[in-house]
């Protein structure tokens, strides 16, 4: 019988069994001298005790030298190579991919997509020799998945696999699948991918084929193609406040061949209902849903905006959140022809705290603490009042710029300029007459409380 080995280089460490030889031949222990008046008692267990030690010392010494040749044998890897033109038993090795991303969630009259693909992952599996070897393969890469099993423990793997938010690209999925087979030293190698293989994963163009796997795609999909999700939200005024009303937008689109009605559309802040709709979404199209409430507290606010979609539920919540404050400080730089307009805008209304200061006599430390800076008619800015106001916008404030008629264009144009924004090259003056205002147009919305005749 000839026997191989797989990395013989490792049977040089056998020499380490003399190590324990050495041991047994040196006796490095101190003996301590005991004397006796009278050793005639003593000879025959003397005698005894120093028969049963060799024997000891022996099995000992025959113990560590089995312990280095096995542990020298096991890093060698020895095999007893097949005969030329037999075939190994084992000579197949299967790696099977179940895409069990949310998509899989789609049901079908055989239950979800991934339930069909664990039926037919384990029919490919039942189709194959007891003795092949194979390999499960999910989106969550699961360290238990990277190895292969024997067709049993393949088939309770797969009672194992659940719904996971993790999606992969089919070039990692095939890249990981190459590994496994490349190193299990099969005959015969193949791959098996099981999905719906939606686009954001299907990058088929820049899958590098290895000639040595054949590959197999199986796709999986459901007979009707029904969901319907919360694409987004937005506030309809850009300032909420405490105990006054509020509207929300709801986009939701319908991406299923049935329209839908009454969709109950349902908002929730900070764990409370706040308010509930039904939304009509046609087939194929979106439709904006408005809810309106009114907050009652203040600081960062937690809302959820919920629908009930079945059987696709993952995209059903949609979190976001919006800040409440107590009052909105806003600072104004008047220049030294500036009108009242800013203060009558703001002024009277108690959820805008405002300041003014004039502009040469300019307080740049107050800056950080407002929302809102507004240069109200300023003549020239400096370059360390530039300098200010660019900090001031990069840490994510507000600027508001009514220039005057005298204004120096060169030093707005330098400010405009490190604010990324386009200079002022120059006033326009012709003259324009208004005939009528659009009182519909979203600018003037809340701005006209009454209007008299």
């Amino acid at each position: 019988m000839n026997i191989s080995f797989v990395t013989p280089g490792f049977l040089f460490a056998l020499s380490l069994i003399a190590v324990p030889v050495i041991i047994h031949l040196f006796n490095f222990r101190r003996f301590r001298k005991v004397y006796f008046t009278n050793v005639r008692f003593l000879k025959e267990l003397k005698e005894e005790t120093s028969n049963r030690s060799r024997l000891k010392h022996l099995l000992v010494l025959f113990s560590r030298i089995l312990a280095v040749t096995f542990m020298v044998l096991a890093f060698a890897q020895p095999y007893i190579p097949a005969e030329q033109g037999k075939k190994i038993a084992a000579s197949t090795a299967v790696s099977l991919y179940i895409d069990n991303s949310f998509s899989m969630e789609a049901v079908t009259r055989e239950g979800t997509l991934l339930d069909v693909a664990k039926k037919q992952a384990a029919s490919i599996a039942m189709a194959y020799r007891p003795s092949d070897r194979f390999q499960l393969l999910t989106n969550d890469f699961d360290p238990v998945h990277q190895r292969l099993v024997s067709r049993d423990e393949f088939i309770s793997l797969l009672d194992q696999v659940k719904i996971s938010p993790v999606s992969r690209s089919l070039t990692s999925v095939l890249s990981r699948q190459a590994d496994a087979l490349g190193m299990s030293g099969a005959e015969e190698k193949k791959s098996v991918l099981l999905s719906d293989f939606q686009t954001s994963i299907s990058n088929f163009e820049q899958v590098q084929m290895d000639s040595s796997i054949a590959v197999a795609v199986i796709p999986i999909a459901a007979q009707e193609v029904s969901n319907i999700f919360i694409d987004s939200c937005w506030f309809t005024a850009p300032v909420v406040q405490k105990m006054q009303p509020a509207e929300l937008n709801i986009s939701i689109r319908n991406n299923g061949q049935i329209d839908a009605e009454a969709l109950p559309v349902k908002l929730t802040v900070n764990g409370a209902q706040k308010a509930v709709a039904g939304a009509n979404v046609n087939a194929g199209n979106s439709a904006v849903i408005k809810l309106t409430f009114t907050p009652s507290g203040t600081g960062w606010q937690k809302a959820v905006v919920s629908i009930t979609d079945n059987p696709i539920t993952f995209d059903d919540q949609y979190y976001f959140s919006f800040l409440i404050s107590e009052n909105v400080p806003i600072l104004s730089i008047n220049g030294a022809r500036s009108g009242p307009y800013v203060k009558a805008l703001f002024g009277s209304d108690s959820y805008f705290k405002l300041s003014e200061f004039s502009e040469s006599q300019p307080n740049y430390s107050s800056f950080s603490e407002n929302k809102l800076i507004v240069m109200n008619q300023v003549v020239s800015i400096s370059s360390g009042f530039s300098s200010e106001l660019n900090r001031f916008v990069n840490a994510g404030g507000s600027l508001v710029i009514i220039p005057d008629s005298a204004s120096n264009l060169l030093s707005y144009s330098e400010c405009l300029t490190s604010l990324g924004m386009a200079p002022l090259t120059g006033f326009i003056r012709n003259e324009e007459r208004i005939e009528s205002l659009q009182l519909e147009d979203p600018v003037f919305d809340g701005v006209f409380l009454m209007l008299v005749k």
